[in-house]
């Protein structure tokens, strides 16, 4: 994984925080980091600030996360990304982020 940013996550940060169930990160083309989880019934997918999942919290834009159980390692699919990304170029808005994300790392 990429380095992120240093954040240091309080207890107090912590306390109210969401807790991410069967989460996992994704590193797109262009070296963002996302990370993706379920909260509840809520899917969370959102740019991964920081993650520290030795001491279980995460920082995304906006909040702090508790690290629950990650998801199952899985076969990593051979991707041409060169051809992807051509057919599905990467959008500039965070909707159009998500909606990729989903097409291009979750449903395959």
């Amino acid at each position: 994984m990429p380095s992120l940013p240093p954040f240091r996550a309080s207890a107090r940060d912590l306390a109210d925080a969401t807790v991410l169930q069967q989460w996992r990160t994704f590193t797109t083309p262009k070296g963002a980091v996302l990370l993706f989880g379920f909260a509840g019934t809520k899917v969370i997918i959102d740019l991964a600030l920081a993650i520290d999942a030795n001491a279980g919290w995460a920082r995304i834009p906006g909040d702090w996360l508790v690290l629950g159980e990650p998801a199952r390692e899985r076969v990593p699919a051979s991707i041409d990304w060169n051809e992807r990304l051509r057919q599905d170029p990467l959008p500039n808005d965070a909707e159009g982020m998500i909606a990729w994300a989903r097409r291009n790392l979750l449903e395959q």
